[in-house]
């Protein structure tokens, strides 16, 4: 599987320059990553869908942090010795995964408007 497009990717509410409708864009640097065209906007979940899609690599990662979270701890159980964790690990995991919940929300995820 290639890689996706490197984070970070930001919602972007726009207008189009040829005819004035407004759209929705998912985009990376000057890379536009997904577009809700005007003729898609239908309803009031428009705007979270794009968040969504933009907060998807930083989900990603911190699914994967969390992965490795579980991992150690599920390898640091046995009987007869203590528990071996990876304390940076342990702290910055969960922040990172609430994080990219808020981001999904569109919260903590700034929108800027082009016009």
């Amino acid at each position: 599987m290639s890689k996706h497009t490197p984070e970070p990717w930001k919602v972007v509410l726009g207008t189009r320059k040829d005819d004035g409708t407004r759209e929705i864009c998912v985009v990376a640097d000057d890379r536009i990553i997904a577009r809700i065209s005007p003729e898609a906007l239908v309803d009031d979940q428009d705007c979270p869908n794009a968040y969504l899609i933009a907060a998807a690599p930083r989900m990603l990662r911190a699914l994967e942090r969390m992965d490795a979270l579980v991992e150690s701890l599920w390898d640091s159980v046995n009987w007869r010795k203590t528990f071996d964790l990876n304390v940076a690990l342990l702290n910055e995991a969960p922040l990172d995964a609430k994080r990219a919940i808020l981001e999904a929300k569109g919260e903590g995820n700034e929108t800027k408007n082009e016009a």
